[in-house]
């Protein structure tokens, strides 16, 4: 049975520091089979949705938004600041970047196509908080697109 993706019409590109999908959690998932084998099946699943993963290896210098705007519909930036990208946001954004997102969409309101969300890091935003703010991005991108026609 084909799969139907949720987002029809809409190609999703993943650009992340690391060699391959996992992000943060694929590490840990090293030392654990039970877990390891549920991150393998879990990104099988989102990668057989037709999600392309690119390893960048610095996505915050290397990658420039205005490039990624004219080539994409929407984008989604996790917040990764602990983990030393805040300068390019910055560089990107302006100061003071934080305060212009909107805080029920997460979407910036100096560039509309631009969606922020929290990002797991081992001690910083717990799992629960970081999929919440992942499923708000998703369904505010989502509704975006559909709008936009």
């Amino acid at each position: 049975m084909p799969i139907t993706l949720p987002w029809p019409g809409y190609q999703v590109h993943v650009f992340a520091p690391e060699p391959g999908a996992g992000g943060a959690l694929w590490p840990k998932a090293q030392s654990d089979s039970l877990l390891k084998a549920a991150v393998q099946r879990d990104i099988h699943g989102i990668m057989s949705l037709g999600v392309i993963f690119k390893s960048e290896r610095n996505p915050g210098v290397n990658l420039d938004l205005n490039e990624i705007q004219d080539n994409h519909h929407a984008t989604y930036i996790a917040d990764a600041v602990s983990q030393g990208y805040s300068g390019i946001y910055e560089t990107w954004f302006a100061d003071g970047w934080r305060n212009k997102i909107d805080q029920q969409t997460g979407q910036l309101s100096s560039y509309p196509k631009v969606f922020i969300g929290e990002e797991y890091i081992m001690n910083g935003v717990s799992v629960v908080e970081a999929v919440a703010s992942g499923r708000k991005a998703a369904c505010s991108i989502y509704e975006f697109l559909n709008n936009q026609s």
